[in-house]
């Protein structure tokens, strides 16, 4: 057990770290497309559809650089 913890433990742990992040973010990213599909009252999703129906470039960029933040 201690040769499990000192050698697989502490050699796994960049993997772990790697697949979170991605995992986080790839899931901001279902999320706000998920709000773009349901179009509930308040959410990045919706102002993001909003953005784009009414042709609001500059707040659909806007909301685009924050999702990519969020999800980065």
């Amino acid at each position: 057990i201690d040769i499990f913890k000192k050698v697989y433990i502490k050699s796994s742990i960049p993997y772990l770290s790697a697949g979170f992040s991605s995992a986080l973010g790839i899931g901001w990213k279902v999320v706000a497309a998920a709000e773009a599909l349901s179009l509930p009252k308040y959410g990045i999703g919706t102002n993001l559809f909003n953005s784009k129906t009414y042709i609001q470039v500059p707040e659909l960029l806007a909301w685009t650089v924050i999702i990519i933040f969020i999800s980065y």
